[in-house]
């Protein structure tokens, strides 16, 4: 890194994620503790929307990759779930991400209790359809890439 990251009392920076450990997440399941972060928007009274003043944290959970592909052909007619893509459910009690959110983390605790981060807010149905998904890129496709830049290990 050519500088050092600034931090203050509200960043601070987040550890990479890695195979092994996002193997855990999904055979976790519904046990596993992730979440979302973001300043996007939310539905107010009459259908109005606005942005959010103050940061909202929710819990979320991993989809099983197939079991996205098939929400998705049934919400679009088509599998738009590339390879590099997590999903995260919408159903209660989970709160999707919204607009506004995009490039947001998604962290969770790995095996040895540590929050790291796995996804990155990338799309979804417009108006959180709770039927569909939220798409996010998922930085374990790129493990091997970011090796190679930063000549760190994510092991």
């Amino acid at each position: 890194m050519a500088y050092e990251p600034m931090t203050d009392n509200y960043t601070r920076p987040v550890c990479l994620g890695n195979a092994n450990s996002y193997k855990d997440i999904i055979d976790k399941g519904k046990k596993a503790e992730c979440y979302i972060t973001g300043f996007g928007m939310q539905e107010t009274e009459f259908f109005q929307v606005q942005y959010n003043r103050h940061l909202k944290a929710s819990k979320v959970h991993v989809v099983d990759p197939q079991l996205c592909n098939n929400l998705m052909y049934y919400q679009l007619d088509a599998s738009y779930v590339a390879n590099d893509a997590m999903c995260l459910e919408n159903r209660e009690p989970y709160a999707p991400s919204n607009r506004g959110d995009s490039g947001g983390p998604m962290v969770c605790k790995d095996e040895h209790g540590r929050f790291k981060l796995f996804g990155v807010t990338s799309w979804g149905m417009s108006g959180a359809d709770k039927n569909a998904p939220t798409i996010y890129v998922n930085i374990i496709y790129y493990q091997e890439w970011i090796e190679s830049i930063t000549g760190i290990p994510l092991t």
